[in-house]
């Protein structure tokens, strides 16, 4: 199963924000402990990217870039996800800033949304 799992990684961090946007958008966001909840599946989820993309520049910078064919439908019918050194150092840096800024951003969020759209906020910038 962890083969499996390390196999689709390219995948898993494109669509894993696409998954948890929707549980987020399902908790009501009125009291403190449902904010640090969907503050902390955020925070995990984009842990889990920033895992994800230092993991994917392993395997690129041990064997070379690579090509991933979501639903394994090649061009021109299927989408083909190209990683390469360059892009996986730009998903590494865009996803290790946006994990650093997290704690910052709950501080933030707390004093300047309201607290019933909290949860709607997480779902519109991180998804």
């Amino acid at each position: 199963m962890i083969r499996t799992l390390l196999q689709n990684i390219p995948a898993l961090i494109v669509t894993l924000p696409i998954f948890i946007a929707p549980l987020i958008a399902m908790i009501p966001s009125a009291s403190k402990p449902a904010r640090n909840f969907i503050w902390g599946i955020v925070f995990a989820s984009m842990g889990l990217a920033l895992a994800g993309s230092v993991y994917l520049f392993c395997v690129v910078y041990q064997t070379g870039p690579f090509s991933y064919f979501f639903g394994a439908w090649p061009p021109p019918k299927g989408i083909e996800y190209e990683a390469t050194k360059l892009n996986t150092l730009l998903l590494i840096l865009i996803s290790g800033l946006a994990f650093m800024l997290m704690p910052y951003a709950k501080i933030s969020v707390e004093a300047e949304i309201s607290h019933k759209k909290t949860g709607l906020f997480y779902v519109n910038h991180y998804s």
